[in-house]
């Protein structure tokens, strides 16, 4: 139901964002990441193992298809390619980066 909502709202924001700004030479897109691996969420499960409740990093792995946690670097490498002027036909995209947990 998150995923449904989330893309009900992300999707036309990017596309008339994208329909507004491509005549200056803007590209819009937008990226969805999954699990990242960060000291917060570290601190939030090891603070549910503490208080009896089951691990939700151990739980997502059981589920994810590809790679169970992303890394900072992960996403860095994403948002670094779609801001090269390279990609400059990129746009308009809502691009998900979850190890294949989700596909929209």
């Amino acid at each position: 139901m998150v995923d449904l909502l989330r893309n009900q709202i992300r999707g036309p924001r990017v596309h008339t964002s994208t329909a507004e700004l491509w005549q200056y030479g803007i590209t819009v897109n937008a990226y969805a990441p999954g699990l990242v691996k960060t000291a917060l969420w570290a601190d939030v499960d090891e603070a549910r193992k503490t208080h009896g409740l089951f691990s939700l990093t151990d739980k997502i792995i059981d589920k994810e298809s590809i790679s169970p946690v992303l890394e900072a670097e992960d996403i860095a490498g994403l948002v670094s390619y779609i801001a090269r002027p390279e990609s400059k036909y990129v746009t308009g995209q809502s691009l998900n980066i979850n190890g294949g947990s989700h596909f929209d």
